[in-house]
């Protein structure tokens, strides 16, 4: 497997020429391919990881909803909830907080600037409540992505 130095696609056979961007990948070091395949694997790794944590962020509280969760404005803030909230939560756990205590205090982190900036948007003043709102919104997706970052292989 050669790892293009352009677009990071990863080639089946050391051909001139790379697949998808036609960059050429000819005299390419086996040492620092491995270098690449390295940095394919965690973009890899870390990708996956993000979109794990929009799927939790999307999950979490459409289930927790039921039934009222499945009506189509409900679904709508609960995906870009998962997207505003989980993928960045995916990817800070995977790149600095790799355990499930690390994630829970990441996940406990941004769902406070999360509930922040919602309330602000929404025109209130920030408050205790918004601070513990973003507490418990942050912490139980936060420790579940930091035990899957943990016990990933």
């Amino acid at each position: 497997m050669i790892i293009c130095p352009k677009c990071f696609f990863a080639n089946a056979d050391r051909g001139a020429r790379c697949t998808k961007c036609s960059a050429s990948i000819a005299g390419i070091s086996d040492q620092e391919n491995k270098g690449r395949i390295v940095e394919w694997r965690e973009r890899n790794r870390r990708r996956g990881h993000m979109i794990t944590g929009a799927i939790l962020c999307f999950g979490l509280p459409t289930v927790f909803g039921l039934p009222s969760s499945l009506a189509p404005s409900d679904l709508l803030a609960n995906a870009l909830f998962g997207l505003a909230f989980g993928v960045p939560l995916g990817y800070l756990v995977s790149r600095y907080a790799t355990t499930m205590i690390g994630g829970a205090f990441v996940g406990c982190l941004i769902g406070i600037a999360y509930c922040t900036a919602i309330v602000l948007f929404t025109g209130g003043h920030v408050t205790v409540i918004a601070v513990l709102m973003g507490i418990s919104t942050g912490i139980i997706p936060g420790g579940i992505m930091g035990y899957h970052v943990e016990n990933d292989h």
